[in-house]
């Protein structure tokens, strides 16, 4: 029974978050199911055995019983009972969903819309306004900053066409140019998106994103308007070059640093991690210079929090990261920054994999191969985690001189056989 969807759903909340469903849950206006009082004494008894961690028998019989005392069983009653709880979870998730104080711009636009159906045009055009200077307030253009002032400015436009007395434009240039920038904002970064995963394995690219990827300009008044799509625009120039060049690096991230302060943090996170990956596809095509380049950035990010996911670092961050530092010899701050995440790594196991292999790097780095050999996985997480893995411990066997080298090199080799039309990109 505990494997079932309502109690799934349940062991996602918070105990404040439960006791909150059980005020929800006993509201007048949803008490309307036939199955309401029982569905009330579930939610009661999961909350008596401390959110979903029972002391008692939770099968269908023994749930049956505690909630129809003295009946005989009945088959499908106790579903009919769960899935009125269900309704009551999901119609208050979705409530709190929607009464976010972050959700404040679509509760104050819909109330204008509810408003003008129900014909009180001065409170319609008062609460429109109200909107409006959200809007204005609004710190950062993004995304969904110009959809919402899509929205704003369509339904001017659509209030308006009722009243068409055959003057001015309706606000359709307006709309259209917010609609425009919300409509490439979102094009672009998904094609980056596409562009960027292109690197890291392989890919067919369908017809349809072939067209995309050639159907890219952007109207040059658009870039002036906004300084994110701008940014995102020349992200995916760089890209779209086969043989990236480091001027272009310069130049996307100083025209970053010149529009900082215009962009939230989110957004900031997710442009340093596109030139940190430019960065990388720069050490790939030749140009060792950047190495020092990518360690000041990946440490500049570090401390400002970009490359964390709440709180832990996905595992390929630390393992570049580790990387990095030792090549270009910062060895006392690896061994610091390893030692710093050996709890902090999203992801790793109980054996804690990530955490071993970047130890075994840096063991290597400082001649310690036995050591290194002594930490790498035996069985790592992923096929870019395997390679590594391999790779670094054919690096130690071929330091130690060690006669098991061959046997290892025949075992990478059929396995790269046997991966490479597959998991392996043709480019890395």
């Amino acid at each position: 029974m505990e494997d079932a969807y309502l109690f799934q759903v349940l062991k996602t909340l918070t105990t404040s978050e439960m006791e909150e469903l059980r005020v929800f849950a006993g509201s007048d206006y949803f008490g309307r199911g036939h199955f309401h009082q029982e569905a009330l004494a579930l939610l009661t008894l999961i909350l008596k055995n401390s959110g979903l961690h029972p002391v008692a028998d939770w099968s269908k019989e023994a749930l049956f019983q505690q909630l129809f005392p003295h009946q005989a069983f009945i088959k499908g009653k106790l579903e009919k009972v769960m899935s009125e709880l269900n309704k009551l979870v999901r119609a208050f998730l979705l409530w709190q969903q929607y009464y976010r104080p972050e959700n404040e711009f679509n509760q104050l636009f819909d109330w204008a819309i509810l408003l003008r159906q129900r014909g009180l045009e001065p409170r319609y055009q008062q609460t429109l306004n109200k909107v409006s200077k959200l809007q204005e307030d609004e710190g950062f253009r993004e995304n969904m900053y110009y959809y919402r002032q899509f929205l704003l400015e369509y339904e001017v436009h659509d209030w308006q066409s009722l009243f068409n007395r055959k003057k001015g434009d309706l606000n359709i240039p307006n709309t259209l140019q917010n609609l425009d920038i919300f409509y490439y904002l979102n094009r672009l970064e998904l094609l980056n998106r596409f562009l960027l995963q292109s690197r890291a394995t392989y890919l067919e690219i369908p017809e349809l994103l072939t067209f995309a990827l050639e159907e890219t300009q952007i109207p040059e008044r658009y870039l002036q308007e906004s300084s994110v799509l701008l940014i995102t625009y020349k992200i995916h120039q760089v890209l779209k070059n086969q043989n990236p060049l480091p001027e272009e690096f310069e130049e996307l991230g100083n025209l970053l640093l010149r529009h900082e302060e215009e962009i939230s943090p989110t957004l900031l996170r997710q442009f340093y991690a596109y030139l940190r990956n430019l960065c990388v596809l720069l050490l790939n095509s030749g140009s060792s210079g950047m190495l020092e380049t990518l360690h000041r950035l990946q440490r500049d990010n570090l401390q400002r929090g970009y490359l964390y996911y709440n709180e832990l670092l996905p595992p390929s961050a630390f393992l570049s990261v580790t990387d990095i530092g030792l090549k270009v010899k910062n060895l006392d701050w690896v061994k610091q920054f390893i030692e710093r995440h050996h709890d902090m790594i999203l992801g790793d196991n109980e054996t804690k994999d990530f955490y071993r292999l970047g130890l075994a790097y840096y063991y290597f780095e400082t001649g310690q191969f036995e050591n290194a050999l002594d930490c790498i996985p035996a069985n790592p997480q992923g096929t870019d985690f395997l390679l590594k893995s391999r790779r670094l411990e054919l690096m130690a066997y071929y330091e130690l001189n060690s006669e098991l080298l061959p046997y290892k090199l025949d075992a990478y080799k059929m396995f790269i056989s046997r991966a490479s039309h597959k998991l392996i990109p043709t480019r890395s």
